[in-house]
């Protein structure tokens, strides 16, 4: 199996930061949208914490690595920024979206899930680095103590195992990264975002799943623990209105919505939030943004299973 370098540390992240920037005399357009946002700034203060802490418990190579993907970050956070056309910046725009890049890093770096109380025992981000400067992400529980968790690790490093990671020039990495929708005591929801890259293959190779386990038994969940037939064809309905331009009525609209009833069926294409579940499945046919089907709980839950840990 692939080896994969874990601080194990990164998930207890206790120690206080300023933030970095400057409000006195903002130096770029990043920092003047920043300090002149209340939400971007409190953010931003979260998640100089965040990666301070985190550096302070890296080993040396940890630490090397965890800067050059906080800079590759940051890069793409500057996107909400100078994104804009024209030359002209929409401030309220780039703040929100500023605001959001900088609560999901803190919560990559903390092993905080995006929604849900977290986990019982805390999870660890993993960064990982080609020669290429692709970074890879991943999330393991730092010291797994029960079934769950330990099951978890497991899958974490089944679905990494065959990604490529560059260790010499000419050679591309693949993409993995890794988000936690989701985590409470009773269910943990993981979702992989994986590009395997084309030129080892008849064409590139996107996929969306997630990782979803029962926390109470460590069983990793399945549609027949949710729903039966009925409750499967109630979903299927509802998602029909949501991916109805994707099914089109053209050429190839019946495989695209065997792709859709694929999706619908098979509880790894399901990620679970505090109010909802979201539902994606990948068409490598398509450069499009994946088909996806947002499922509210009120209507879910009188269809679920009662031994099914639904968040409430």
């Amino acid at each position: 199996m692939k080896s994969i370098l874990l601080g194990t540390g990164l998930a207890l992240l206790s120690v206080t930061a300023a933030s970095a920037l400057d409000c006195t005399n903002p130096s770029s357009p990043y920092a003047t949208i920043v300090c002149n946002s209340p939400d971007a700034l409190k953010a931003d203060d979260a998640l100089n914490a965040a990666y301070d802490a985190a550096l302070k418990l890296s080993t040396p190579k940890q630490a090397k690595i965890l800067k050059a993907d906080q800079k590759d970050w940051l890069d793409l956070a500057s996107n909400c920024v100078y994104g804009a056309t024209d030359g002209k910046i929409d401030t309220a725009e780039a703040a929100s979206c500023l605001t959001d890049y900088l609560v999901k890093r803190t919560a990559y770096l903390t092993g905080m899930p995006a929604e849900g109380p977290g986990s019982t025992d805390p999870l660890a981000p993993v960064v990982i680095s080609g020669v290429d400067g692709i970074f890879e992400h991943l999330l393991r529980f730092a010291k797994p103590a029960t079934p769950a968790e330990k099951e978890f690790n497991v899958l974490v490093d089944a679905a990494f195992k065959d990604i490529v990671v560059a260790k010499k020039d000419g050679e591309t990495s693949d993409y993995f990264d890794m988000t936690l929708p989701y985590a409470s005591p009773e269910l943990i929801s993981a979702n992989l975002d994986i590009y395997l890259d084309g030129e080892r293959y008849a064409h590139p190779m996107p996929s969306n799943v997630s990782i979803n386990i029962d926390m109470r038994t460590g069983e990793v969940l399945e549609m027949a623990d949710m729903l039966d037939a009925a409750g499967i064809a109630a979903i299927k309905t509802a998602c029909a209105a949501q991916t109805k331009d994707y099914v089109g009525d053209g050429e190839g609209a019946d495989i695209r919505q065997q792709n859709v009833d694929v999706m619908v069926e098979n509880l790894p294409h399901w990620s679970f939030g505090a109010t909802g579940a979201t539902l994606t499945f990948v068409d490598y046919d398509t450069q499009d943004e994946p088909p996806k089907c947002t499922i509210s709980y009120e209507l879910l839950k009188p269809l679920t299973k009662p031994s099914f840990p639904l968040p409430q």
